[in-house]
């Protein structure tokens, strides 16, 4: 089992990766979007993310998933319009205005989703959610799960 404590955020970003699980419609048996998942290297995603969580690095590993995300995506083909991106955020994430520049830099034909738990979210975060009311200004606009 790995030990978060001891390594650095720098490192174990340096070796993860995401993974894109595919988004199948079940009718047409097309795909029509993906999920980015965290893999780190060794052991447990959720270990790692509570681990950046408890150190207060959110920022710095928001900036290494939205980079992987948007470089990733730019591969991806035109296959259906629109194709949703899905990717889990923390609440901190979700409402920090750094994120939204990288939402402007997804492809065209890519629409992004961003999951967070609601229950996950305090009371300050609830009320910022509410003002940006879905992102429905950002082009693309973008919609909370």
């Amino acid at each position: 089992m790995p030990n978060p404590s001891t390594g650095s955020l720098s490192r174990l970003l340096g070796d993860s990766s995401l993974h894109w699980q595919p988004i199948i419609d079940l009718v047409n048996e097309k795909p029509v979007g993906a999920e980015a998942l965290f893999r780190p290297p060794e052991g447990n995603p959720v270990e790692w993310l509570a681990w950046i969580d408890q150190t207060d690095q959110w920022k710095e590993f928001t900036r290494w998933e939205m980079e992987q995300v948007v470089s990733d995506l730019a591969l991806f083909p035109s296959l259906s319009n629109p194709f949703f991106a899905f990717f889990n955020l923390s609440p901190r994430q979700c409402v920090s205005s750094f994120l939204f520049p990288w939402v402007r830099c997804f492809p065209s034909h890519i629409s992004p989703v961003i999951e967070v738990l609601e229950k996950a979210l305090e009371r300050s975060q609830l009320s910022v959610l509410a003002r940006i009311g879905g992102f429905h200004d950002l082009d693309p606009p973008v919609s909370p799960c």
